[in-house]
């Protein structure tokens, strides 16, 4: 992943220690799913908020992807006894969301390559401050900046502007672009006699997968993308892992 990639870079220079902003949107609200937290999403009662939270995170659960997934959360949150719904999810996002999957992924992605990383936002006596103040000095439900909103006033004093109030995003890979300027590799993978993917699907189905133009609606190209994506690194693992 990026995290991988940017370690890899950085034990070229030399660097054996890196900061890294992780744990800043469970605590100060960044992620978009903490609008529930705000009009018009809280005025809803709470099963059928959760039900909404739950669908929006669950692509990061390892089980429970269905109906006793929403339940497990529910009766998580119930165990909170938090009455402020930012509270709720930033006491979830804290407690199960980071440490089994965005600190697992950098500890992972950085310490391949002998890099230890520090996490500042995640100093105790800061999480304990930032997380007994009000939702209204973290997160509002109108203007151009909603996200991280005491975060970003600190930050103005020492940064630009444009970086202190940028749009948060997303620290992925193009992987639309991969794909399509490695195709004929991305081919050479799932064709081959050995390929998981040729086991899962029909060579129809994975041609299909290649045709980008044929499928107009974005949501289900990005699925098409997505789908090819994890099928081509599974094979590259598989040649990998036990073909030298």
């Amino acid at each position: 992943n990026g995290t991988y990639l940017l370690a890899e870079k950085a034990k070229e220079f030399g660097i054996k220690v890196i900061l890294s902003g992780e744990g800043a949107d469970e605590v100060f609200g960044g992620y978009p799913w903490f609008s529930f937290a705000s009009f018009p999403w809280r005025i809803l009662p709470k099963r059928l908020r959760n039900i909404f939270y739950y669908y929006r995170v669950s692509k990061n659960f390892t089980h429970f992807r269905d109906l006793k997934g929403i339940e497990l959360l529910n009766d998580l949150i119930e165990s909170f006894n938090e009455k402020e719904i930012f509270r709720q999810i930033s006491k979830f996002e804290i407690r199960y969301q980071l440490p089994n999957n965005f600190l697992l992924k950098v500890d992972k992605g950085t310490m391949a390559h002998g890099i230890e990383t520090r996490v500042p936002y995640l100093y105790r006596e800061l999480v304990e401050f930032v997380y007994s103040l009000p939702a209204c000095f973290k997160r509002r439900s109108f203007g151009k900046v909603r996200d991280k909103i005491i975060l970003r006033r600190v930050a103005y004093k020492y940064l630009p502007p444009e970086i202190a109030y940028r749009k948060k995003r997303g620290f992925l890979l193009p992987v639309a672009e991969v794909l399509r300027s490695s195709e004929e590799k991305v081919r050479d993978y799932l064709s081959s006699r050995h390929s998981l993917a040729q086991r899962l699907f029909s060579k129809r189905e994975l041609e299909d997968l290649f045709d980008w133009d044929k499928t107009i609606v974005l949501p289900l190209r990005k699925e098409k993308e997505m789908l090819l994506w994890k099928l081509f690194i599974m094979d590259v693992w598989r040649v990998n892992c036990f073909h030298g």
